[in-house]
């Protein structure tokens, strides 16, 4: 029986809150001092630039292979713990330095630099008022543009196409504006890593002959067009997905019979029925 993604769509995509639960507030967790309640708690937070700082270091600035197992974004994330400020770029840098030899880790600069000063001019330069990430999220909103937030990232030496559509993902995600959203514009909101790639091309088996052929982009947009067809949000089915994969199978040649398992489901009728009735406030509630 072959895999349907009209039934692992939704399915996959209601695994959006583990992914809430175990990988964003734990990592926000290890980031900032409090974590909010919700989005909407998340969304007032990143108001402030500290705040903001703390969440674009501690959770996607190094969200990359082997920077993640060094601990970047925690050392980062942590230099700015009580509201500690520094003179510029370079000073923070430094302390950067200065906590990477304390914790035995070594600096990277040639793939951290970018990130890290640039990451903090974005956030403390002059004139900056509000959180970087609060106003991505905010102008993404109002005019329904995701492109210019995702090219201010790229613009970021070290932020590749993959971290800028996970930001860009997530704040579209926090600051609820996903459906007002153009298609063309979704497409931005589509991080395409090995798991969504691999989930991709075993629900749709046309990518399977250039699977690692750069096609990520026509990943992205079949995931906006069968989400929207099937009703279901984009953001949620890549969190799902990624959620599914990375915390759940967690060995590539496991997905398949994982992928099979949770469409043979027999609770199937009741894991949607819940689903549909947590929809209207399940917002209000993926953080805690």
């Amino acid at each position: 029986m072959k895999l349907s993604p009209q039934i692992l769509v939704p399915r996959l995509s209601a695994r959006a809150s583990g992914y809430a639960r175990d990988y964003f507030t734990k990592h926000l967790k290890a980031a900032v001092e409090n974590v909010p309640a919700d989005c909407e708690g998340v969304r007032a937070a990143l108001q402030a630039p500290c705040f903001s700082a703390q969440v674009f270091f501690g959770l996607y600035a190094f969200a990359r292979a082997g920077a993640e197992r060094a601990r970047y974004g925690r050392i980062a994330a942590s230099l700015l713990k009580g509201g500690r400020s520094f003179t510029g770029e370079a000073a923070f840098m430094e302390a950067f330095r200065a906590a990477c030899k304390s914790d035995e880790v070594g600096v990277n600069e040639r793939l951290n630099a970018g990130a890290l000063q640039q990451g903090y001019r974005m956030h403390f330069g002059v004139g900056c008022t509000k959180g970087w990430l609060f106003q991505l999220g905010e102008r993404m909103a109002k005019t329904g543009q995701v492109r210019p937030a995702y090219l201010e990232l790229l613009a970021i030496r070290g932020i590749g196409p993959k971290i800028a559509a996970f930001v860009c993902r997530d704040l579209a995600w926090i600051f609820g504006c996903e459906q007002r959203l153009p298609a063309i514009e979704r497409l931005l909101l589509q991080p395409v890593d090995t798991w969504i790639r691999q989930i991709a091309v075993l629900l749709w088996p046309e990518f399977a002959p250039v699977e690692d052929r750069g096609v990520d982009f026509l990943i992205a947009a079949q995931i906006v067009s069968a989400t929207e067809e099937l009703g279901q949000s984009g953001v949620a089915f890549n969190q799902g997905s990624w959620y599914f994969g990375s915390h759940g199978v967690r060995q590539s040649r496991m997905l398949e019979t994982a992928l099979r398992e949770l469409q043979d489901h027999p609770t199937y009728r009741a894991m949607m029925h819940n689903a549909r009735r947590h929809a209207t406030t399940a917002r209000r509630h993926l953080l805690q």
